[in-house]
């Protein structure tokens, strides 16, 4: 995704990391098998020899894993909507509405 349109009509850019609005939703289903998943990845060395520091290769373990255990969630920056990406390929992002403003930049520290 590198572009979401919210349903006020703002447009959601998805095109570097560290992103203030983006965050990702774990359920809580799947937490256990996530970082079991982790765990053996890191001990089986990934199964090939990336020529990666040891840093760097836990960095691509653990992304590869979140991207298949997590959804991908944004919040507005205009109307503060939290957009869900679906489980389903081909299906909409679901879109929530905080009912305090305290859930204005929910997502930063």
């Amino acid at each position: 995704m590198s572009k979401l349109r919210c349903e006020c009509s703002e447009v959601i850019s998805d095109s570097s990391d560290l992103l203030p609005y983006k965050a990702y939703i774990i359920p809580d289903t799947l937490l256990h098998s996530l970082i079991e998943h982790a765990a053996n990845l890191i001990i089986e060395g990934h199964g090939r020899d990336l020529g990666l520091s040891e840093k760097s290769r836990i960095w691509d373990i653990l992304g590869g894993t979140l991207d298949h255990f997590t959804l991908g969630s944004y919040q507005c920056p205009h109307c503060s909507r939290i957009l869900i990406e679906p489980r389903a390929p081909g299906q909409m992002y679901r879109s929530f509405l905080p009912e305090q403003k305290e859930g204005v930049n929910i997502f930063q520290q």
